[in-house]
């Protein structure tokens, strides 16, 4: 009999999931100890279904819950900074960036030189090296990328993007030139500002409420394909080749 195989344990969620679920959470628990029925009435599931179980494992990885006496936890001080803070303040970005680095794979794609990556090189990475399956490969990739956007988002106005994945504070954008001088307008309280280096030069912005679920980010994707005009397809000195390297990789 042939056994299944698992991949490694990831977040099962984004980091952008992962702060709205403390948000949700803290009206109910507080800095009190807790219980997995407890957090499923704060989140709308009935029992202690698997989802509730995927989604405090999560939080356990980006370092916002702590195990306590027997099956209860309690949210950590880095949790409460998220559910409390302004999105705007030092505290909350500083306890943004721990987060993202505290999930030991994620760690490991940076520490490793992995994390800048096309996304057909790193799913190979991830089958051959780290043992996953693909699809569990494809899932990780998807909130590994989730993740380090809303990071990129939150910071937008002080760290320039990079293209390894995480925040770059050399002053160098994607190509290694200088970035644009033009910064995206602070979100609204409760939102994201993703900017978007362009191409061609300057900066695009997208502008998405904090907490958005996996299933939130597929329609985001499924939308934005429905804008990409047909007809306007990008001449290849515009396109840089790590752009293009990418788009191979993702054919594969």
């Amino acid at each position: 009999m042939v056994s299944r195989p698992r991949s490694p344990n990831y977040p099962g969620i984004d980091l952008s999931a992962a702060v709205g679920r403390v948000k949700e959470l803290y009206p109910a628990v507080q800095r009190g100890e807790f219980t997995i029925p407890d957090a499923a009435v704060a989140w709308g599931y009935k029992g202690t279904s698997s989802p509730v179980r995927r989604i405090l494992a999560g939080l356990r990885q980006f370092g916002l819950v702590e195990a306590k006496k027997g099956d209860n936890a309690r949210l950590t001080p880095r949790a409460l900074t998220l559910a409390l803070r302004e999105p705007e303040s030092r505290e909350f970005r500083t306890a943004l960036r721990e987060a993202v680095e505290s999930p030991s794979l994620f760690e490991e794609l940076v520490n490793s030189g992995q994390a800048g990556s096309a996304p057909g090189a790193l799913r190979q990475y991830l089958v051959v090296e780290k043992r996953f399956t693909k699809d569990g490969a494809d899932n990780f990739i998807e909130v590994w990328k989730a993740s380090q956007a809303f990071v990129r988002g939150a910071n937008d106005d002080s760290m320039a993007w990079s293209n390894d994945g995480v925040i770059d504070t050399t002053g160098e954008t994607m190509n290694g030139t200088a970035p644009t001088s033009a910064t995206p307008a602070p979100a609204p309280a409760g939102s994201m500002a993703i900017p978007i280096p362009l191409s061609g030069g300057g900066l695009g912005t997208v502008t998405l409420p904090v907490g958005m679920t996996q299933a939130d980010w597929k329609r985001l994707e499924t939308i934005l394909d429905a804008y990409r005009p047909s007809s306007e397809e990008p001449t290849s000195s515009s396109v840089s080749p790590s752009e293009r390297s990418a788009d191979e990789s993702s054919a594969e």
